[in-house]
């Protein structure tokens, strides 16, 4: 039996840094452009917000900007809202600097998509909370905050005076991804001065493909993230923003095809549909099964998942995690037997 890897994140389909088609967006934004002014470029356009490169914008290590900007901005013991499930990186980092994450459960509507429990949001704030910290789409449910979501999310950050931190890893990997319907939390009334923007991208420099991170926000915010971190220096002949770069071309059609074949291997089971990113769930707990013990089963029919365990409080221990981009859809396609032979052992 082939082995099934439906655990790795990373896409198989890579470009190519140094064809000169994969430069689009470089030459598009003024070739060649530093790193910061790309960025600000990207989030501009995204945000409708005009942010300047040296007064809004910090380049950063991989992997180290969501927790500069939480030790920085947050003290001990504040409250910062985020979905469930969420991603175990995202709860990990505000631990990490000593704040306490409080998780609000989306939606589950099997074989639809995930919904935004807006009212739970603005139940869970207290005194205490200080930031949401929020992804679209999500990882690992691949829900999409709509239009209306984030007008709601936008008027109690302004009620209540919070910081949204918007990580945006995929925010620009969506299925039937238009201009028109998606929508940026920074471009509501109030908002700007209070949204911090984190993302990533690439820098070509001396023949390597050089990673980045990058925080975009208002002056004062970044300001206070220079002041505790060390930025990285932004050297680069040419660069690009990841989530814009996925939007367009083989990436995206790609993992478009993978999806709709995974949604087609598994239809009329109990999965959440995901309007963006690289992965789905499939909630176990209506086999009878805890998600570890979902996964094992699975194992044995040669598929690899991942247990959702911890990576929500109320919703997280019911599923597993699905993750197509890595998969040829030839492959996908023989995913449905070992699915249903696991359900019954």
């Amino acid at each position: 039996m082939e082995p099934l890897d439906l655990e790795s994140l990373n896409p198989s389909v890579v470009p190519d840094p140094h064809d000169p088609a994969q430069r689009v967006y470089a030459r598009e934004m003024g070739y060649p452009k530093t790193a910061a002014q790309v960025v600000v470029n990207h989030v501009s356009a995204m945000a409708k917000q005009e942010y300047d490169a040296k007064r809004n914008c910090v380049i950063l290590e991989p992997g180290s900007s969501l927790l500069s900007v939480l030790r920085a901005l947050l003290r001990r013991n504040d409250q910062v809202i985020l979905t469930d499930p969420t991603s175990q990186t995202l709860t990990a980092s505000v631990k990490a600097a000593n704040a306490r994450p409080v998780l609000v459960p989306l939606i589950f509507r099997p074989g639809q998509t995930w919904a935004v429990d807006c009212q739970g949001f603005k139940d869970s704030i207290t005194e205490n909370t200080k930031a949401m910290l929020l992804q679209s789409p999500c990882t690992p449910s691949g829900a999409v905050f709509s239009e209306k979501d984030w007008e709601y999310i936008a008027e109690q950050c302004v009620e209540s005076n919070l910081l949204l931190i918007f990580e945006t890893s995929f925010d620009t990997v969506i299925y039937n991804f238009s201009r028109s319907m998606w929508t940026h939390p920074a471009s509501f009334k109030g908002m700007a001065d209070r949204t911090l923007i984190i993302g990533t991208g690439s820098g070509f420099l001396d023949n390597r493909l050089q990673k980045f991170e990058y925080v975009v926000g208002s002056q004062v915010f970044i300001s206070k993230i220079r002041s505790v971190v060390w930025s990285k220096p932004d050297r680069y002949t040419y660069c690009e923003v990841a989530s814009f770069r996925l939007s367009r071309g083989d990436l995206i059609a790609t993992a478009r095809q993978r999806r709709n074949m995974i949604l087609y291997a598994l239809r009329g089971l109990p999965i959440g549909i995901p309007a963006g990113g690289w992965s789905l769930l499939l909630r176990v707990s209506e086999f009878g099964l805890t998600a570890k013990e979902a996964a094992w089963r699975l194992a044995e029919q040669g598929v690899t998942v991942t247990p959702m365990d911890d990576w929500g409080n109320l919703q997280g221990k019911y599923f597993v995690r699905l993750v197509f981009a890595h998969q040829p859809v030839e492959k996908l396609a023989l995913l449905r037997p070992r699915v249903i032979n696991a359900s019954r052992l």
